[in-house]
C-alpha cells in the first residue's frame, strides 16, 4: 500500500541460521524485506520492515533506537536480529532512522525530542494505516524516552530494552554542564568524540521533567536491562517497574551491559521476547 508522499520498494532476503536458532521449534516462514521512505515535516523518513511471508502479521513491531549516533538498525545489529527472528514466526517488524540519523534527512545535531516525537507519531499512524495487527512499540535506550515521552499514544504493547526514562541521568550528564551548553549555544552544538549534539537537544534534556516517563500505561509489557549497563543505571527500570500502572515481565540480567552485546546474553534476551510475544 503506497500512500500520498510516500514510496515503497520491495527485495526478498533468505532466513539465516541465526533466526533459526532462536526459534528452533517453528517451522521456517519465508520473509520479504522492504524498504521506505515517508515524509514529516517535508524531510525523508527512511526505513525497512520485514514481513513474514504468510499474509496478515501477528503484531507489528515498531523499533524505536537510541541515540544519539543510533540508526534503524539498533544497538550492534539488534533490531536486525530481533526482525529476522520475529518475522520468522510471523510478525512484522518496521525499523526506521530518526531525522538526522542515516538515512533519514537531517544533520546530527538537528536532532531533538520534539523531532523524534513527531517523527514517532508519524510511524504509528503509518502502521495503523497499514496493518490491522496489534502494535507493539519496541524502544531500545533513547528510543524508549520518546516511547515514554509519548504515552499517550498508548500502543498495544510495549518492549523496553535497556531504556533510558530519564534521559538527564544516563552518560549524557557530563556533557550537559552549564559550561557545555554555553558553548553549544555559541557554536549551535558539541562534538563528542565524532558524535554531535545540537544545542536545542542540550537544551530539552536539561528542561524536561522525566517523572511522568515512569509510569508505564496498564497494557503488556516486556523489558529487559543489564546490572552492568554503563550507560543507563540500571535502578531506572527498578522505578519503572515500581512505578508502573500494570504487571511488567522485566528480564534483569546480571551481566548485561548497554546493548546486551555479548551474544549469549543478546540470544537469550531474544527468546524470552519472542516468547513473550506469543504469550502477551
Amino acid at each position: 500500500m503506497v500512500g500520498p508522499g510516500r514510496q515503497e520498494s520491495t527485495c526478498s532476503l533468505g532466513q539465516s541460521a541465526h533466526a533459526n536458532a532462536l526459534c528452533p521449534s517453528v517451522e521456517r516462514i519465508d520473509t520479504m524485506r522492504r524498504e521506505f521512505v515517508t515524509r514529516v515535516d517535508n524531510e525523508s523518513v527512511r526505513g525497512v520492515e520485514t514481513l513474514p511471508d504468510i499474509g496478515d502479521p501477528k503484531t507489528v513491531l515498531l523499533c524505536l533506537h537510541g541515540g544519539p549516533g543510533g540508526d534503524l538498525h539498533g544497538n550492534t545489529g539488534g533490531f536486525d536480529e530481533l526482525a529476522e527472528g520475529a518475522a520468522n514466526e510471523g510478525h512484522a517488524v518496521v525499523q526506521f532512522s530518526f531525522r538526522g540519523s542515516e538515512p533519514s534527512d537531517g544533520a546530527p545535531e538537528t536532532i531533538t525530542l520534539a523531532r523524534q516525537t513527531a517523527d514517532y507519531r508519524a510511524m504509528v499512524d503509518r502502521c495503523r494505516s497499514m496493518f490491522t495487527a496489534d502494535l507493539v512499540v519496541v524502544g531500545e535506550s533513547a528510543g524508549a524516552t520518546v516511547a515514554a515521552l509519548s504515552w499517550d499514544v498508548l500502543a498495544d504493547a510495549y518492549v523496553l530494552l535497556w531504556p533510558a526514562f530519564d534521559l538527564l541521568n544516563t552518560d549524557l550528564r557530563p556533557f550537559l554542564t552549564e559550561e557545555r551548553l554555553a558553548e553549544a549555544a555559541h557554536a549551535g552544538l558539541i562534538d563528542i568524540e565524532g558524535v554531535r549534539l545540537g544545542y536545542e537537544f542540550m537544551r530539552e534534556v536539561t528542561q524536561t521533567d522525566f517523572n511522568l516517563s515512569f509510569r508505564i500505561p496498564n497494557v503488556p509489557v516486556f523489558m529487559a536491562h543489564g546490572r552492568a549497563d554503563a550507560e543507563v543505571p540500571f535502578e531506572q527500570s527498578l522505578r519503572a517497574v515500581a512505578e508502573s500502572e500494570g504487571d511488567v515481565v522485566f528480564l534483569a540480567d546480571s551481566d548485561a551491559d548497554h546493548g546486551f552485546k555479548d551474544p549469549v546474553a543478546r540470544s537469550r534476551m531474544l527468546r524470552h521476547l519472542l516468547q513473550w510475544l506469543e504469550t502477551k
